[in-house]
């Protein structure tokens, strides 16, 4: 009997802290809310950069159609510095336009999606600028799990910066006649997948992640008209696969820098995977070659240190005779 009813005792205890715990743990949840910017609802702010700083890490700020502009007192139109979500209503409505003065979005946060926007008219010229410029403003390493996707990103001084990143992912945007589409430099674990780079120049896309494993994934994209398609230069790990490149000036082109005494070890790590691309001036199932410059350093012989250039190719194995059809 004494047994039974020890036994009761911790039985309603335990029954008893149940749902203590559990209250305990609901209340220390993290809430995320959604901050809205424009249309006619109640208390919905007009700057986008006021949503921007009254939200939390986790929020989304939704944003409705129409054209924003810069924050007063500023040249950028927003800056992020936390971890949030920035949506637009439309992207062929929702625009936020620059001044040519700066940047349109400066991202310095990690874990942060920007989708559904216009982004035009960073800055240009004298005063340089881009319609996405992310990299870490402190200290050193990279942030991460960066999503821009399903933008409009045109007439910018360059189209957007990825410095110093890892794991962000850039697709279903339009970069048309940015002064550069997108550069990528010193970032890792990237995918640039079913974007349309159109008349860019000097390039749709720039690749610069110094010599270590890139892991870097371009597929599924369109190179046109632009004064070059892709360029990398210094990059090891890179995949490319399945793009349109149709009437670039130059379709692709590459740099590769190695010191003299690491060449044999180091050079066919700088190698990169080409398969399957479509190449508009290419009428053949032969290996496409892709021409490049090796500059070999030689350094400490005599006191001096000279550079030879040597041109080298790669080859896209098995390229493609028709366009693949991912965008109208």
């Amino acid at each position: 009997m004494k047994k039974i009813v020890v036994l009761g005792i911790v039985l309603l205890f335990i029954g008893s802290s149940i749902p203590a715990l559990a209250q305990t743990k609901e209340i220390a949840r993290p809430l995320s809310h959604t901050l809205y910017v424009g249309g006619s609802g109640p208390g919905n702010y007009t700057v986008i950069q006021y949503a921007v700083d009254n939200a939390s890490d986790g929020d989304t700020v939704y944003v409705y159609h129409g054209t924003y502009n810069q924050k007063p007192g500023t040249l950028e139109c927003v800056w992020i510095y936390k971890s949030i979500s920035l949506l637009g209503e439309d992207k062929n409505t929702t625009i936020i336009r620059g001044d040519r003065v700066g940047d349109v979005i400066t991202e310095v946060a990690g874990n942060v999606t920007i989708t559904g926007f216009t982004l035009e008219n960073g800055g240009a010229g004298n005063n340089p600028g881009a319609a996405i410029n992310i990299f870490k403003s402190n200290g050193m390493g990279t942030i991460g799990n960066i999503s821009i996707h399903d933008n409009i990103i045109a007439y910018n001084g360059r189209g957007m910066n990825i410095f110093d990143c890892n794991n962000t992912s850039c697709y279903n945007n339009i970069f048309l006649e940015d002064g550069g589409g997108c550069v990528v430099t010193r970032s890792v674990h990237c995918s640039i997948i079913h974007n349309q780079f159109l008349s860019n120049n000097p390039a749709g896309l720039s690749i610069w992640t110094e010599d270590y494993p890139n892991n870097i994934n371009i597929s599924c994209n369109e190179f046109k008209d632009c004064a070059n398609g892709l360029t990398f230069e210094t990059c090891m790990g890179l995949t490319i696969h399945a793009n349109n490149f149709i009437n670039n000036t130059n379709q692709a082109y590459f740099k590769k820098d190695l010191a003299f005494l690491g060449l044999l070890r180091s050079a066919p790590l700088y190698k990169q995977h080409w398969s399957q691309n479509y190449w508009n001036d290419w009428k053949t199932t032969n290996p496409r070659p892709i021409s490049g410059v090796l500059h070999i350093l030689f350094g400490g012989i005599f006191g001096l240190e000279f550079t030879l250039p040597i041109p080298v190719k790669e080859y896209d194995s098995d390229p493609v005779q028709l366009p693949y059809s991912y965008f109208p």
